[in-house]
């Protein structure tokens, strides 16, 4: 297999992931009764596969990833969230709870996620803290692009600045 020749991890799994989205069915469809393949559909998986084996993160090839239970558009350009930033999450969402905000929108915390990438981060602290301002800045429009449209579909409250925090 082309995933085990390339030292992909859990290659088997990672070729259901990729063939189920080719597809347009949920990887556990594929053990019950694999749907007919079109040339086209194919010539994509084996196009994915080839990708992922030069190291292509299987996220970006899948479109999305998930963090904190939601899916997250991805793609080059940004960072793919990482499972143990979520960590990162929790200990934000204890402190923020710690810290009630006032009645009033100018006695609201403010959180700022500098170097957003997918939103992942200002959008869960924003879904998971409705209190909170949230602020996510990054130097990329590619990756407030992302984040943008992950804030969107996610209906989360999080306000957008393009900028170097260095300068």
């Amino acid at each position: 297999m082309v995933l085990e020749g390339a030292q992909v991890h859990r290659p088997r799994w990672t070729a259901e992931q990729l063939l189920s989205r080719h597809l347009g069915c949920a990887p556990i469809g594929l053990h019950l009764e694999i749907p007919p393949v079109t040339d086209e559909e194919a010539l994509s998986f084996q196009a994915g596969v080839a990708a992922r084996a030069q190291g292509v993160p299987l996220q970006y090839l899948l479109g999305s990833a998930e963090f904190y239970g939601r899916e997250f558009i991805v793609g080059p350009g940004v960072f793919c969230p990482r499972p143990e930033t979520e960590v990162l999450v929790e200990a934000a969402l204890s402190i923020l709870q710690d810290h009630p905000s006032g009645a009033g929108p100018d006695q609201r915390l403010t959180v700022a996620d500098i170097g957003t990438g997918s939103g992942a981060i200002a959008i869960t602290l924003a879904l998971e803290c409705s209190g909170v301002r949230v602020l996510a800045a990054d130097r990329s429009s590619l990756a407030l692009g992302f984040a943008r449209r992950n804030a969107e579909r996610l209906g989360a409250a999080v306000s957008f600045l393009q900028g170097d925090l260095l300068e």
